[in-house]
């Protein structure tokens, strides 16, 4: 692996959606990396997904109704879009990926070489962005189990099974877009602190009237307040990395909610519960 992926920080991350496919690039150079292997067989397995569902749609969307035929038609749609976006998105926006997180790196050394970096606080956030994805993930396949063996008829039980997978993806990319965002933060406090801690000791100095000591601080204020300026650029870089994604898949769920809101209407008109779909 390539320095920066060494960085523990980083490095279980990456290696976890490497191994995902999620991460086909080196972060330093931007190159292709094997895993770009996984990636495309991951892709492939989608398109496979999303054409066996358009083929058997009779079996799997509901087709009773006009109106309960279009909700599942468009619910579809909204999933493969996110997914189609979120694969275009995964390599077009690579150098912004890779600039964000040497960004990042860079301010982690920065804070380092003035002692400021707060071990435990970026302890507590890896270990609970990891309890976070081991959470989300188990409430997800039991949620999605727990709907499938409810489900009375046999065509809502195939609309679970054939999209599980495609659901499981777009899942897992919220979760690896929410890393470097909580990290981004954290740096941006630590970064606020040091700066608080230095202007106080500036205002010490003045009081000593000692010159060279208040050159000395001013010179690390200086590359504090740079530090806050790459800080910035990486806020920009993550967002332009990420923006389109999340937002496509908030748009997804947002139109899902309002299908879901379809199908708890038409239980009540009709008594039918079989018929409801996530």
């Amino acid at each position: 692996m390539e320095p920066l992926e060494q960085w523990y920080v980083l490095s279980g991350y990456v290696r976890f959606h490497q191994w995902l496919g999620f991460q086909p690039y080196r972060l330093a150079s931007g190159r292709v990396s094997p895993f770009a292997a996984l990636t495309l067989a991951q892709f492939l397995g989608a398109l496979v997904n999303l054409a066996l569902i358009i083929y058997r749609r009779r079996c799997i969307l509901y087709h009773c109704e006009a109106i309960g035929m279009v909700v599942d038609f468009i619910k579809l749609l909204t999933i493969g879009l996110s997914i189609l976006v979120m694969y275009v998105e995964l390599f077009r926006t690579s150098d912004n990926i890779c600039g964000c997180w040497r960004l990042l790196y860079k301010a982690h050394q920065t804070l380092q070489r003035y002692g400021m970096v707060d071990q435990r606080r970026l302890t507590r956030v890896m270990r609970l962005y990891w309890w976070f994805v081991l959470g989300s993930l188990l409430y997800f396949v039991a949620n999605e189990s727990y709907l499938y063996l409810c489900a009375e008829q046999m065509q809502t039980k195939r609309f679970y099974v054939y999209f599980f997978a495609l659901q499981y993806i777009l899942n897992i990319k919220l979760q690896q877009i929410i890393y470097p965002a909580i990290l981004l933060d954290s740096y941006l406090r630590m970064t606020r602190a040091a700066l608080e801690h230095h202007v106080g000791l500036l205002q010490c100095s003045e009081r000593l009237g000692s010159m060279r000591y208040k050159e000395f601080l001013a010179g690390k204020l200086n590359a504090l307040k740079a530090l806050y300026s790459d800080l910035f650029q990486a806020s920009v870089a993550l967002n332009e990395a990420y923006g389109r994604t999340y937002l496509i898949i908030y748009c997804k769920n947002y139109i899902h909610i309002l299908s879901n809101s379809y199908w708890v209407v038409f239980w009540l008109v009709n008594n039918k519960r079989h018929h409801a779909a996530s």
